[in-house]
């Protein structure tokens, strides 16, 4: 059965509240709206919200791609704002990362690994570790 053509000047509204694992609750809006453009074809617009937003500010597609950074414990959309650090593979935000320089090129850690590195042959050594290199 087809679908009916929505009607312009129209919307449509759904929202769901969130509980996370830190406590938080977070409500997560859609919103759907019917205009004719300025060329007269009729338009669809899908915005999708998170209420408070992210860290990041980004929304994620699926609850699993919500991600708690473990330095500062934010959470973050881990396909754009999160990374595993090379040297424990725990998770966490590019606010926490650290970045340390080597003459292979830039290692991303975590604060407390990166306080644990103090010679490039041990970011060497934990690049190979961690990414096979």
């Amino acid at each position: 059965m087809p679908q009916p053509t929505p009607l312009p000047g129209g919307a449509e509204y759904r929202s769901e509240r969130r509980h996370y694992p830190d406590g938080t609750v977070r409500e997560k809006r859609w919103t759907k709206l019917m205009f004719i453009d300025a060329t007269g074809m009729p338009q669809v617009q899908e915005i999708v919200e998170i209420i408070p937003p992210l860290t990041d500010g980004i929304v994620p597609k699926d609850d699993d791609d919500v991600l708690f950074c473990t330095s500062c414990t934010a959470l973050v959309c881990k396909s754009m704002h999160s990374f595993q650090c090379a040297g424990c593979a725990m998770t966490y935000c590019f606010r926490c990362r650290v970045v340390v320089p080597t003459e292979d090129g830039d290692v991303g850690l975590c604060p407390t690994c990166a306080q644990k590195v103090k010679t490039p042959m041990l970011v060497r050594i934990i690049r190979r570790l961690a990414w096979g290199e």
